[in-house]
């Protein structure tokens, strides 16, 4: 009988130490378990406690021999023990329903997140049909490269188009042997290739290449090329954009030849003034000479007339005498008068083409004190005609000094000739400074003119008004040549008998190392 008591005894006392261990493990558990399960489990926690005394007096009783009815000890702790198992099963069973929510809970999450990821596939397949159409809607050939190995990722229809190849036949090769037709990468000086200063410089390059079509045909093309990163801000790919400029490039030749032939034609046309001139100019003098002798020989034939004249009757030596001392004389004077317009007119001749052949030499100027200069060199023309004449603010441009001196010479001469004298000569120079261009204004109150006679201002040879002021006709033609070289424009706005305001402009795009 001892021997059982000693064994039921150690039983006891194992699942006392057994019981511990679980009042450890409760206790480190409760702060995991869910708030509407905490009381119950407090309750449990509090159950081994008692089972824990439970065990230790039934086992002191056994070891002790003590006279205590031990179904005063064993009792309690079944009930006890009932009262746990229907707690762990209550437990167990609002476990198992909390693991069916969270199952149905799941598969519902799991459902909806299926439809969220078919409908967020949906939208990237969209937003790629749709970035994909854009690109192949574009006029310009699109790839994706590798920095890695320069082959090519991706690319647009029109890149395909260029190259006439299949995207199957692209994807995976080198950009240059693709559009190069070459081995290896392209590099200065042969060839500057964009992709290597963007791989090298992290930035955007361009520069323009030679590609080559289907047929091997050559293609001009604009190539700008822009560094993708990845998470880490490193160049892993590029977007190489290609632009067709073949046909401004043979539209830039063809503009180049005709401009290398319009200097020729200018040349060429220089030499013939200066020939027609040379041919012209010799005549001329021959007639300004014989006229010369002819007046001489004239004013020699007059003093013998009287001789002559007498054995004939009144109205023969009247006749005579008007031949020779006003009609001829008459006819000399217009021969000499023409033949020094028509030299006039020579010398404008050559004047212009000089102007047109003149290499511009092109430096900062300082306008108000130009247009100073100009005015005392006039300042005698000023005076004879009672003029007064006011400078406004003149911004500094960069300009051939000698041509916008003659052009600011010319215009104001112009207008101190045509003054009204009966009223004091007003004339002012303004100036206004735009984005683009410098416009100069020289304002007059002189006679004006009429809009039938506008057309003839800067017309060659042709003048607008009466005739009364000496001139060729040219001068106008002499500042609209300085003023287009100048990249400007040249116009004039009149009301006649109030006056004319003529403005010219000058470019800002004219450049001092031209």
């Amino acid at each position: 009988m001892q021997t059982i008591a000693l064994v039921t005894s150690l039983l006891v006392l194992c699942g006392a130490v057994f019981m511990v261990f679980a009042i450890m493990l409760g206790q480190q558990t409760k702060g995991q378990v869910p708030t509407e399960l905490q009381r119950r489990w407090r309750i449990l926690i509090v159950l081994m406690f008692f089972f824990l005394a439970g065990y230790l007096l039934f086992a002191a009783i056994l070891l002790s021999n003590l006279k205590f009815p031990t179904e005063l000890v064993t009792g309690p702790v079944f009930l006890g023990g009932a009262c746990f198992v229907y707690i762990v099963v209550n437990l167990a069973l609002d476990t198992i329903g909390r693991i069916r929510a969270a199952e149905q809970n799941l598969r519902l999450l799991n459902d909806s997140l299926e439809q969220r990821v078919a409908e967020r596939t949906m939208e990237l397949q969209r937003s790629q049909e749709f970035l994909k159409t854009i690109l192949d809607s574009l006029n310009d050939g699109v790839s994706i490269i590798d920095v890695r190995d320069f082959s090519i990722i991706a690319v647009n229809a029109p890149f395909l188009k260029e190259c006439g190849m299949r995207e199957e036949e692209v994807i995976g090769r080198t950009c240059y042997a693709i559009t190069h037709n070459r081995h290896e990468v392209c590099e200065a000086p042969d060839d500057i290739c964009p992709l290597l200063e963007t791989v090298a410089s992290g930035k955007h390059g361009m520069a323009e290449h030679v590609h080559y079509g289907v047929g091997g045909e050559k293609l001009y093309v604009e190539v700008s090329t822009s560094p993708i990163l990845d998470k880490d801000g490193r160049i892993i790919q590029v977007a190489h954009v290609s632009r067709d400029i073949t046909e401004r490039k043979r539209g830039e030749e063809k503009l180049q030849r005709y401009a290398a032939d319009l200097q020729e034609t200018n040349k060429e046309l220089t030499a013939f003034t200066n020939l027609v001139s040379h041919d012209l100019r010799a005549p001329l003098v021959n007639i300004k000479g014989f006229a010369d002798e002819l007046e001489l020989t004239l004013m020699g034939v007059e003093g013998a007339l009287n001789d002559y004249t007498d054995p004939l009757d009144e109205k023969a030596q009247n006749l005579v005498h008007k031949a020779f001392r006003k009609e001829l004389p008459e006819a000399l004077q217009f021969i000499k008068e023409s033949a020094g317009r028509m030299d006039s007119l020579i010398n404008a001749m050559l004047k212009l083409a000089r102007f047109g052949s003149r290499r511009q030499r092109l430096e900062p100027v300082e306008m108000n004190d130009l247009v100073q200069t100009v005015i005392l060199k006039l300042s005698t023309q000023r005076e004879q005609h009672n003029a007064q004449v006011t400078v406004g603010w003149l911004p500094e441009v960069v300009a051939d000094r000698i041509a916008v001196e003659q052009i600011m010479e010319y215009l104001l001469d112009n207008a101190l000739k045509y003054l009204m004298p009966e009223r004091p000569g007003v004339i002012e120079i303004i100036a206004e400074r735009g984005e683009k261009e410098t416009i100069f204004q020289i304002c007059d109150n002189g006679r004006g003119i009429a809009a039938e006679d506008m057309h003839k201002v800067f017309e060659l040879f042709r003048r607008a008004g009466q005739h009364a002021v000496p001139g060729e006709g040219m001068g106008l033609a002499y500042v609209k040549t300085l003023v287009r070289r100048h990249g400007g424009r040249l116009w004039c706005e009149s009301e006649l008998g109030v006056g004319s305001t003529f403005s010219f402009s000058i470019s800002h795009k004219l450049d001092i190392a031209e």
